[in-house]
């Protein structure tokens, strides 16, 4: 009987064992998995609180003004550019020449300004007095020298 109860001890020490191995198992997974929770709801969290304040920033008045100030401040520095004073130069060419003809169209409607009046010595690259403008100086043709342009208005010389 002796045989019986010690066999019975060591049984119940061993259950106790594992008992006391599997509670503190449990407790380390229920610490792991707060843990990973934690871990998980945070950067959830963040990634949420990063979208929510990007999108109140792209709606504040903050980011519509910079915006508007950035978008202000390109057209500002593209109106200093060679290109868009050629292309001021082109249209207003295309706007003095298409004048031009309505009034060389309304001389030949009113069939000339007087007797005699020779047409053929008017054009639109002539002026007042009928003597040929001055020659223009040569604009900046390549990108490259319109960047040079705009780095030497800021003071920063571009790399060669």
């Amino acid at each position: 009987m002796f045989d019986a109860n010690a066999a019975l001890e060591a049984k119940n020490a061993d259950l106790k064992a594992q008992l006391h191995h599997a509670k503190e198992a449990a407790q380390e997974a229920i610490a792991n998995a707060f843990q990973r929770g934690r871990t998980d709801g945070e950067v959830a969290s963040r990634a949420l609180g990063v979208a929510e304040g990007r999108e109140a920033f792209l709606c504040s008045d903050e980011y519509r003004k910079m915006i508007a100030a950035h978008r202000l401040g390109g057209a500002r520095d593209f109106l200093k550019t060679p290109t868009f004073k050629l292309t001021i130069d082109i249209q207003s060419a295309r706007f003095l020449k298409e004048g031009f003809d309505k009034c060389v169209s309304q001389v030949d409607h009113l069939k000339g300004f007087v007797d005699g009046f020779d047409r053929t010595r008017l054009g639109p690259s002539l002026d007042a007095t009928l003597q040929p403008y001055p020659e223009e100086v040569a604009l900046l043709t390549t990108v490259a020298d319109e960047f040079e342009v705009l780095a030497a208005e800021v003071g920063c010389p571009l790399p060669l």
